[in-house]
């Protein structure tokens, strides 16, 4: 980069001359390719920021509207607190522990909105954060990957569940089918395995529509019986 910036402005041969004359084609390519890229390590943009290329931040603020064609490379995302927008899908969490709340590792907060949870330990407890008008559109999945013994999805304080998660056997058997409805009052989602769904393969999605409701839908998988309602208050 320092050839680029140190050519001299006497040559009456502008940039593309002396590039043309002095600078060998392999570097030349490599300052084209250096030039497509930019490294941020930390900036502040007041208004919109259009990238072609490759964008490898460290701290970087934009409070406009941002717009990379090309890629993004960054070690954290925190989503937008204010305004519209859209949300970037954090990675992936693997739950082999049995509790799953802010405090553990990985938690499950408004910063990991948009992340798939595995759910890896047959006895598990998932504590929800708390609805409020900021954490509306927090949205999470849910998927088991060993077979429930009690795993457990909740609300806290008085959050209630909204919506249905339908539930069938391993084996094709329609007439215990069935789509699981939430009450009023509904805090907790259970699965065991057996007639409440659970084994692997498994999922719920949720996502926080109002400051007391979580949009729930899914589609879990049973061993034996007749399934049931994995809903309770």
């Amino acid at each position: 980069m320092a050839n680029f910036f140190d050519i001299p402005t006497n040559t009456g041969l502008g940039i593309s001359g002396f590039l043309n004359k002095y600078t060998p084609m392999a570097h030349f390519k490599t300052l084209v390719q250096k030039l497509n890229t930019a490294f941020v390590t930390s900036a502040t943009f007041a208004g919109n920021v259009s990238i072609t290329g490759t964008l490898a931040a460290g701290n970087t603020t934009v409070t406009g509207n941002e717009t990379i064609t090309g890629s993004l490379f960054a070690d954290t995302i925190v989503n937008h607190t204010t305004g519209t927008g859209t949300s970037i899908k954090a990675p992936v969490g693997v739950i082999s522990g049995t509790t799953l709340t802010s405090a553990t590792t990985p938690g499950i907060s408004a910063t990991t909105s948009g992340s798939t949870y595995i759910l890896a330990n047959a006895t598990i407890t998932t504590t929800l954060p708390a609805c409020s008008a900021a954490n509306v559109g927090l949205t999470y999945k849910f998927v088991t990957t060993t077979i429930a013994t009690t795993q457990v999805i909740n609300t806290t304080g008085t959050d209630v569940f909204l919506g249905s998660i339908y539930s069938t056997l391993a084996v094709v058997n329609a007439t215990n089918d069935t789509a699981c409805g939430s009450s009023t009052a509904n805090k907790t989602i259970t699965m065991n395995g057996t007639t409440t769904g659970g084994l692997p393969g498994s999922f719920i999605e949720v996502t926080c529509i109002s400051t007391t409701q979580w949009a729930v839908s899914g589609f879990v998988i049973g061993a034996s019986g007749t399934q049931a309602t994995l809903f309770s208050n």
